[in-house]
């Protein structure tokens, strides 16, 4: 069975990161008709590539890996540390908070698992914009929680969402990605499945589903129906 595009692109980032970060597969890897493709205990490299790019999986790459020095919270309060010290806005914006909001302990709150962890590893080696353009949306997004009157768990949800919301784009062609670049009417369609694919593995999970997981799915939909994937309209 043949990938679909998006698949392909992602598997190549997975694998290449295989090239800087240690990523072992921790459960035998089969493709969706039972063949066995990867052992537990290998060591994944770009050489791998072609061994699963033309393979449905049965399992997820997220969960049937693991990578070394992977993301955590410490991670991600460290990135927003260097953003309040590049961004005054951020600075201006905690400044206006009620006494008792912070909008790093929400980062902290923010519930982490093993494979959306592997996921922001991912985007932070191979597109390193992407991961800091998660981070810095988590922080926006639980400032206007705040000031909508979320409560703290909510806001939680909110910026949880903020960091996830674009992490569908690790399925696109990096070529796509190229901002100078005038794209035509099937090559925009591939963006318009980036918040269906986060949206699927979310769902998966009890602490992402169904808050997080329908806010990044609708993150692109517009009051007058115009937005997508799936046109909503108010």
């Amino acid at each position: 069975m043949t990938a679909a595009p998006d698949d392909a692109h992602y598997k190549k980032h997975v694998t290449d990161t295989g090239e800087t970060r240690e990523i072992v597969v921790c459960g035998d890897i089969y493709s969706y008709g039972g063949i066995k493709l990867l052992s537990a205990g290998a060591r994944i490299n770009s050489a791998m590539y072609e061994r699963i790019v033309n393979h449905k999986l049965r399992s997820g790459l997220e969960e049937s890996l693991t990578v070394a020095n992977a993301v955590s919270t410490a991670t991600l309060l460290e990135r927003a540390g260097i953003l309040f010290a590049r961004l005054t806005l951020l600075v201006r914006m905690e400044a206006a908070l009620q006494p008792g909001q912070s909008l790093l302990k929400v980062i902290e709150q923010i519930p982490l698992n093993q494979q959306l962890a592997f996921k922001l590893t991912i985007a932070q080696e191979r597109m390193p914009a992407l991961f800091e353009h998660s981070v810095e949306s988590a922080l926006y997004s639980a400032f206007l929680g705040f000031k909508a009157g979320l409560d703290q768990d909510q806001v939680v949800q909110l910026a949880t969402a903020g960091l996830f919301h674009d992490l569908g784009e690790l399925h696109i062609d990096p070529a796509l990605m190229d901002r100078k670049r005038t794209l035509t009417t099937d090559e925009r369609k591939h963006f318009y499945v980036h918040p269906l694919t986060m949206y699927l593995l979310l769902k998966e999970f009890k602490e992402y589903y169904p808050a997080v997981s329908n806010a990044v799915l609708e993150h692109h939909e517009r009051l007058d129906g115009s937005g997508y994937p799936r046109g909503l309209k108010q």
